[in-house]
């Protein structure tokens, strides 16, 4: 994060710091392990997370499917998510 944001203050890196120090502990009790990737929105970053989903490393969550041309549903599930009550997983809204 520092290299992303390098004028955060030094406070803040530490809390940080220390609460990803806490989450990855816990995580790693679990038996979990986990990395952070940070994306730029550029084609290669794009190419290497399909890759990851392709080979089994990456595992999408879907709560939701709902076609567009179903407005009503489109419109339900998107004021869930502005309720804040979306459930678990991405609401996704197929274009075919």
């Amino acid at each position: 994060m520092k290299d992303h944001n390098p004028d955060i203050p030094f406070y803040l890196r530490h809390i940080l710091n220390f609460a990803d120090w806490i989450l990855r502990s816990w995580t790693n009790w679990k038996g979990v392990n986990y990395t952070y990737m940070f994306l730029s929105g550029t084609t290669e970053d794009l190419d290497r997370l399909s890759s990851f989903v392709e080979e089994g490393k990456l595992k999408p969550i879907v709560g939701h499917t709902v076609k567009l041309s179903d407005v009503e549903g489109v419109r339900k599930g998107c004021q869930q998510i502005f309720d804040g009550k979306g459930g678990i997983g991405k609401f996704v809204i197929e274009m075919n």
